[in-house]
């Protein structure tokens, strides 16, 4: 996807908790595949998931997601090489001191001035409590009862903790 492809992870995100709670793993797991073409925004909604032992939705997208890669490999006549160095490239790109990054991260290395590699680590230790928080809650929830749901704050949980952009 080529622009702010975002509000398209934000879409089927939601679509994939909404067919998850119709009882439709198969369609879950096909629109959460969807949703990894930004995997940073993905991931707790995978975890999510897994968490509430629904491995038929995560193993569904995991394998659609590899089909849909190798098909666009094949498409674009390219190799899994090249888009890894692309990844590394992407990456390089998004360090701590990116200004376009917003969250954990670049609070740590802008505003309380840490090296990156302190921010980085902070960043990503700080995600996976906040997560584990999240699903901890989630079970809470449900196990009272509760209808409410976690996505919008495991959402919240990625743009601060897992290198998001200020558009994502």
């Amino acid at each position: 996807l080529v622009g702010q492809s975002s509000l398209f992870v934000l879409f089927t995100s939601l679509l994939t908790m909404l067919l998850y709670h119709r009882g439709k793993p198969w369609s879950a797991g096909l629109s959460l595949a969807l949703a990894v073409t930004k995997p940073h925004l993905a991931f707790p909604l995978a975890c999510l998931l897994l968490f509430r032992r629904q491995y038929r939705i995560v193993i569904t997208a995991i394998v659609t997601f590899a089909v849909l890669v190798i098909a666009g490999l094949w498409i674009g006549h390219s190799d899994i090489y090249t888009y890894l160095q692309g990844v590394r490239t992407y990456a390089a790109w998004n360090s701590a001191t990116n200004p376009r990054l917003v969250g954990i991260q670049n609070l740590t290395t802008g505003v309380l001035g840490l090296s990156p590699l302190v921010g980085s680590t902070l960043s990503l230790i700080g995600g996976l409590l906040l997560l584990g928080i999240t699903l901890l809650l989630d079970r809470e929830d449900r196990r009272r009862g509760r209808t409410g749901d976690a996505l919008p704050l495991a959402l919240l949980v990625t743009a601060l903790a897992f290198k998001a952009h200020s558009y994502d």
